[in-house]
């Protein structure tokens, strides 16, 4: 799957799931942004369904901005 850097994404990894991705340049943390995978307003279904569903999401994902605090970050 190819998206281009210019462009959001996320995915969803099942458990026993080994995924390896290629990024266009060197990682900079300093530059780094994104959006909370927990932000109900985005309407992604696969964290609001089974309540004793234990996701595993690292604390970068969970301290990332919903989708408004990212667009009044970016100046939007």
């Amino acid at each position: 799957l190819y998206i281009p850097d210019t462009h959001g994404h996320g995915f969803w990894a099942h458990k026993n799931t080994l995924f390896i991705y290629k990024c266009t340049e060197e990682y900079v943390p300093e530059f780094d942004s994104g959006i909370s995978p927990l932000d109900k307003d985005m309407g992604y279904p696969w964290f609001f369904g089974n309540p004793k569903t234990n996701y595993n999401i690292s604390e970068k994902d969970k301290s990332l901005p919903t989708f408004t605090e990212w667009k009044k970050q970016m100046g939007y």
